[in-house]
């Protein structure tokens, strides 16, 4: 079972960072008159909302037991990608200089990638010990 656990880990990496370059050439192509970052803001912020929405809706189905979280992909994929939007809020507020209010934003996607995470790699083993 530790298998599928990290094959998903790394299929997951592997799609968020493919999504995060697509995110990056579409915003370096993008001119407006908003300004340069506003493209790339205004992308991860909807890959923000999308990966909280999913998680919201996998951790659901998960609490009431339609999927299992040790062997979903979909499930592993959206802790992934919100810690790694919750990772990148934090370098961005440490060396980009941005507001508190961003990063409190970007913490809550790290919160849930660390109550996901917990769930698939922590929690199942837990929760086995106990059931001896």
């Amino acid at each position: 079972m530790n298998g599928i656990k990290y094959k998903n880990l790394g299929l997951s990496l592997s799609i968020f960072m493919v999504w995060a370059g697509i995110i990056l050439l579409l915003s370096v192509h993008s001119k407006g008159d908003w300004g340069d970052g506003f493209a790339l803001y205004s992308w991860f912020e909807l890959t923000k909302l999308i990966s909280l929405g999913g998680a919201g809706v996998f951790f659901l189905l998960r609490v009431f037991g339609l999927i299992k979280q040790q062997s979903n992909l979909g499930y592993c994929l959206f802790a992934v990608s919100n810690g790694c939007l919750g990772i990148l809020g934090i370098v961005l507020y440490l060396y980009k200089g941005w507001d508190v209010s961003a990063l409190h934003e970007f913490l809550l996607s790290l919160l849930v990638a660390v109550i996901l995470l917990a769930d698939i790699f922590f929690f199942s083993a837990v929760f086995a010990q106990q059931k001896k």
